[in-house]
């Protein structure tokens, strides 16, 4: 990442606000925020959350991948890294390159509770 944005994003005035989520079903993980992670997910399994998502997604099936403190700023800086692989909305292809950008953010910025 650069460490550039990474600063501005730790300096933004909702850096702590929200928690950035990802959830993961199958072969897809979206990348949203929200203010509670857990009712999130559970608007999720059960109607996709209002958002357009793949045809062919599990929604019963999604869980949390990994949550890290951030607002829609973090979101987007996340979304705009992994605008190549997006399947639709806010859900992007599970793959190596995705996995491993996903997991960078969990290593670098403590875990919200």
């Amino acid at each position: 990442m650069n460490p550039s944005l990474y600063a501005e994003w730790l300096a933004h005035p909702d850096h702590n606000r929200a928690s950035i989520y990802f959830i993961r079903s199958g072969d897809y993980v979206k990348v949203g925020f929200s203010r509670n992670v857990a009712t999130r997910l559970t608007t999720i399994r059960r109607s996709g959350g209002g958002a357009e998502y793949p045809a062919d997604i599990d929604l019963g099936s999604a869980y949390i991948y990994g949550v890290v403190p951030g607002a829609p700023f973090g979101e987007r800086l996340i979304h705009a890294v992994l605008a190549p692989h997006r399947a639709c909305g806010e859900w992007f292809h599970w793959n190596e390159p995705v996995r491993d950008h996903l997991d960078m953010w969990l290593g670098l910025i403590p875990h919200a509770a």
